[in-house]
């Protein structure tokens, strides 16, 4: 991994820790900066290490799916901390609907069953857009590794065939030796 990469990756996690360490009792604007700083750092690893390294598509589609779980969780920790509010009333909600609420607003699903408190309503919309991206990139990143996971299979079989096919030649041409021999 090339320094620009490494420097890269340390921000992105750096930025990343913060969020969620801030979650917990900062305002919730200050979180989505390092959120969105770490979505931003981490773009950059997963494009110039898939550019420079080929096959690099599964450790891509790992690092991301982190990546994605964090923020899902920062997110709910944020929805945790100010409630939600179901059937026009706010709500106090346990940290498993707050991971379900995350998770629908993050996919743009959006049930309606809650809504965000009018404090943070603003956040839901920069996770629905961080969703959105998401998507778009994990659907690439799963794309290529497929992809690369069928060009491998696709040369094993060759390599198997050129093998198979050279010691079936060596068979033929003993045989034919040893038929000429006798």
């Amino acid at each position: 991994m090339h320094a620009f990469n490494a420097l890269t990756l340390a921000s992105a996690m750096v930025s990343f820790l913060l969020a969620f360490v801030t979650s917990f009792f900062a305002w919730p604007e200050i979180v989505v900066i390092f959120v969105v700083l770490g979505y931003y750092f981490s773009f950059y690893v997963v494009a110039q290490s898939i550019g420079e390294s080929e096959g690099w598509h599964h450790q891509a589609l790992k690092f991301y799916c982190i990546i994605l779980a964090v923020i899902i969780i920062v997110f709910a920790v944020l929805y945790w901390r100010y409630g939600l509010v179901q059937n026009g009333e706010k709500v106090d909600i346990s940290f498993f609907t707050s991971i379900y609420f995350s998770i629908t607003t993050w996919t743009t699903l959006g049930y309606g069953d809650f809504s965000p408190v009018e404090r943070i309503r603003h956040i839901t919309s920069v996770q629905a857009i961080l969703g959105y991206v998401s998507l778009g990139i994990l659907i690439t990143l799963a794309s290529g590794y497929m992809n690369n996971m069928a060009t491998s299979r696709k040369e094993v079989r060759e390599h198997n065939a050129k093998l198979i096919k050279e010691q079936n030649e060596d068979l033929i041409k003993k045989s034919s030796d040893t038929e000429s021999d006798s």
